[in-house]
């Protein structure tokens, strides 16, 4: 069994980047020196996953339990994925299963020009997503420009929400509706799952809303769990009831549906919120 001091730190390239910024830091006046900051960090959920959302594939989704465990979170100087390009994810449902061959829209490295390092939070932490907003451990960054994210998982060790998770790193539950037909769903997700749709379970390429960070502020996370389910098609899935909610089950198209959503960009988006600024009387 691995100890706590023999588990890697996820994504150890991106901690290394980071590292070599705040070694530039007081080395000249370009754009990668300046001072060294720390972040409050706030995890949030998308208000449109609090009620009843509609998928692209028509199923009305109302989620009862959504837990999740984190990993490291990295901040950067440059674009998220697709600033630029045309090449956006379609939003509509395609014929299956050519909607699994969308490759732009999930995480796998060279989507972004990361840039220069700006932050990093190396603690795995984990959230309730239906319990409000949560404060998580502090980011160390430094000044700058900061446009884009990597967000990943981890096994659930630390945080409000690992007793819950059960060695599972995303956990929910929910209730689906198309036309007369409801499924009351459940299902959780290792991590060697989700590491099997993205390296290391990195989620790179995040849109940070782009901002000059001079001061010490909150990074917000705003997680989009409606985004998981762009892909999941409960067509297969058994009925299930309040009291035996039906398992989306390992090699199952609405699970492999749902693998591939949580490693999509749009799921995770980041913004930063100043400092209140004192008021000043004239």
């Amino acid at each position: 069994m691995k100890t706590k001091t023999q588990e890697p730190v996820r994504g150890t390239a991106l901690a290394l980047t980071f590292i070599a910024s705040l070694a530039a830091l007081g080395c000249g006046s370009n754009d990668t020196s300046g001072k060294r900051l720390t972040h409050a960090v706030r995890f949030e959920t998308a208000p449109e996953a609090l009620v009843p959302f509609v998928t692209p594939l028509g199923w009305e989704v109302s989620l009862e339990q959504a837990l999740m465990a984190t990993g490291p979170l990295y901040l950067f100087s440059g674009p998220p994925a697709f600033a630029g390009t045309s090449r956006q994810p379609s939003p509509g449902p395609r014929p299956w299963p050519a909607r699994f061959l969308i490759k732009p829209a999930f995480a796998h490295p060279g989507h972004e020009v990361r840039g220069e390092a700006r932050g990093q939070l190396l603690d795995p932490f984990s959230v309730d997503l239906l319990a409000g907003p949560t404060m998580y451990p502090p980011l160390a960054a430094v000044t700058g420009a900061v446009a884009s994210a990597t967000f990943s998982f981890s096994s659930p060790t630390a945080g409000p929400a690992a007793p819950a998770l059960r060695g599972a790193t995303v956990a929910v539950r929910g209730r689906a509706r198309r036309g007369e037909r409801q499924v009351v769903f459940t299902v959780a997700v290792p991590l060697a799952e989700i590491e099997a749709r993205a390296a290391q379970a990195l989620v790179q390429g995040c849109t940070f809303d782009a901002t000059q960070v001079q001061d010490p502020g909150t990074v917000v996370v705003t997680i989009r769990p409606q985004a998981w389910f762009n892909l999941v098609d409960f067509s297969d899935v058994p009925d299930g009831s309040p009291e035996a909610p039906s398992a989306l089950v390992p090699e199952s198209t609405a699970r492999l549906g749902f693998t591939l959503g949580l490693v999509q960009v749009g799921a995770y988006h980041f913004s930063f919120v100043p400092p209140l600024q004192p008021i000043t009387r004239p």
